[in-house]
């Protein structure tokens, strides 16, 4: 649980990159202000590569990223690496913005993932 902290970009890599390698089914990342990262640094090649790395995490099942100000663009990222992320079967996005624009992006997402399971 990493929740409540403050990532910057090189921390959030070495976290992705320990935990696609990691036999962790849990994690979660409330309030950690790592996902402004996609808004202020317009998704660097450092933060591609950290969800790239997440996403092939074999055994992540369940990922919290509650309370982020994640908004619409953010999300659209994350879900971009998770749809590969065959395990997860349990996001949390609550308190991160997201409007009613965003919801054919999850639905798409949610099909994906049914027919993953």
């Amino acid at each position: 649980r990493y929740s409540d902290n403050e990532f910057d970009e090189h921390a959030f890599s070495v976290l992705c990159s320990a935990i696609a390698k990691s036999s962790v089914s849990t994690l979660i990342l409330d309030n950690t202000g790592y996902t402004l990262l996609f808004v202020t640094n317009s998704l660097t090649p450092e933060l591609v590569s950290s969800l790239s790395s997440l996403s092939s995490a074999k055994s992540l099942q369940m990922l919290s990223c509650k309370d982020n100000s994640l908004g619409n663009e953010g999300f659209r990222h994350l879900v971009f690496f998770l749809r590969r992320c065959s395990s997860l079967s349990y996001l949390n996005v609550a308190q991160n913005h997201i409007t009613g624009k965003i919801l054919p992006i999850i639905a798409d997402f949610l099909g994906i993932i049914r027919l993953l399971l």
